[in-house]
């Protein structure tokens, strides 16, 4: 697998060491919230093989190394909940000591999402059917940082959301995609500061082009910067939370939402 010497130029600040590693752990925990009690040291070994595979570019031997996972008597839960959830975290921590690449951490943990949604079954889940809200998530084309995009996909749809990733394309690209669906919300996922310029531009073009009322968020880690989002970028909300997202956007959500904003009133 490649390695890098040091932090690449390109990679935002933000997700340096323990900053990354917190930010991660926030916005995984809240859509593997589940926790199971595990042998340590044998947890360990697990978790260790698990980051292996979904680094091994053979497709066959990380579907070989999650059956055998499987078969242990793992169950999907389990697998989804706890070792997908605590691989990303230890691929961070390879990436954070400079031990993999920022690109290898940013495919293992796409390719982990890839498991679990072929795991998940919409139905298990909650999921409202075909009348759920339909959300267009924008990754701009300069934006380096993917997990966040793919752990809020994850958390969208597992609230009943129906989630058209658009990652990289052009601003006229992503208007025409746009134009020809009737999306309930749209989301911008950017890391820093960096690519609030390109948010602004998506923004400002969506905007001219659209001719509703729908409404525009912007979410990530910049939401955790001491920057005005909604200033910057002219977004109607500025979240990365997505049962705060939906309602923002006055939209129904599945019944594993109700639960979780019933558990949250609670505490």
């Amino acid at each position: 697998m490649a390695k890098d010497s040091g932090n690449p130029e390109n990679v935002p600040a933000l997700f340096e060491g323990k900053a990354f590693e917190a930010l991660a752990n926030q916005a995984l925990a809240r859509v593997m919230p589940e926790r199971f009690q595990h042998d340590e040291k044998n947890y360990q070994d697990s978790l260790g093989i698990l980051a292996e595979a979904v680094l091994d570019d053979d497709p066959a031997a990380r579907h070989q190394i999650i059956g055998e996972l499987l078969g242990s008597g793992i169950s999907k839960s389990e697998f989804i909940c706890s070792y997908a959830r605590d691989t990303s975290r230890y691929l961070g921590d390879l990436w954070a000591g400079n031990r993999i690449s920022f690109v290898d951490v940013t495919i293992g943990v796409a390719r982990l999402q890839e498991t679990v949604r072929s795991l998940r079954s919409r139905d298990s889940l909650g999921m409202v059917g075909k009348n759920g809200p339909e959300v267009l998530m924008i990754v701009p084309h300069d934006e380096d940082h993917l997990i966040g995009a793919f752990v809020a996909t994850e958390e969208f749809e597992k609230l009943g959301c129906f989630v058209h990733l658009s990652i990289g394309q052009s601003t006229s690209e992503i208007v025409g995609l746009a134009k020809s669906h009737k999306f309930d919300m749209i989301g911008i996922s950017i890391s820093s500061s960096r690519t609030v310029k390109s948010a602004a531009k998506i923004v400002t073009n969506l905007r001219k082009t659209l001719h509703n009322n729908t409404p525009i968020l912007v979410g990530g880690g910049v939401t955790l910067l001491d920057i005005d989002v909604c200033e910057k970028t002219k977004a109607d909300c500025a979240t990365s939370d997505p049962l705060v997202a939906l309602e923002f956007c006055d939209l129904a959500y599945g019944e594993t939402a109700l639960a979780a904003l019933e558990s949250n009133d609670g505490s």
